[in-house]
């Protein structure tokens, strides 16, 4: 299981950093704390894509 940054996760999804953590206070996108660090796998991003793409192709 990989963890990637909150940054790292903004430039997957092509999203700001606010948006980011509207979608995680929103229970949208599940996060890993590490000691202080937030961490998301690469499963919840596209577990995140699948769900909010309509029609689309996932990434």
């Amino acid at each position: 299981m990989k963890l990637h940054s909150k940054k790292e996760v903004c430039g997957m999804l092509g999203i700001s950093p606010r948006s980011l953590d509207r979608r995680i206070s929103a229970g949208e996108i599940q996060i890993v704390k590490v000691g202080r660090l937030t961490k998301i796998t690469l499963e919840e991003v596209k577990a995140f894509v699948k769900r909010n793409s309509h029609g689309g192709l996932a990434a």
